[in-house]
């Protein structure tokens, strides 16, 4: 089930992307137009695209890593650690951002957590 919420944050993550392709595409081609090295010159929406879109190869990036240390006993700790982050970034930021889909990442989180806390998961000693 580890595997399965890593391929999960891999599917949010393309959703996010393309999501962000579509709210924020005059955005993203006025960051086009401007070119490298003018983020100083980026308004409001040009950030928030920005990082919308940062955000989605993040989760994809995660995911990824998720999958190879759930087939070894030595990535338990970093499993643990990114549940649990997993769980408490959409936490802190619901304080200042409470409608967000952001909370959808304590799915895959909490999926993760609930299998390395009972010991469920499938592990191979090295």
């Amino acid at each position: 089930m580890v595997k399965l919420a890593g391929s999960v944050l891999v599917f949010m993550g393309f959703i996010h992307a393309v999501v962000g392709l579509f709210l924020f595409s005059d955005q993203l081609h006025s960051i086009w137009m401007l070119g490298a090295g003018r983020g100083t010159q980026w308004g409001f929406e040009e950030l928030a695209a920005f990082w919308f879109m940062i955000f989605a190869w993040l989760m994809v990036t995660t995911g990824i890593l998720i999958r190879p240390l759930s087939d070894n006993a030595e990535g338990k700790f970093a499993l643990m650690f990114v549940a649990a982050s997993l769980i408490a970034v959409p936490i802190v930021t619901g304080v200042f951002l409470p409608l967000s889909g952001l909370w959808l990442m304590m799915v895959p989180g909490g999926m993760m957590l609930l299998v390395l806390i009972r010991g469920r998961r499938n592990v191979r000693p090295n």
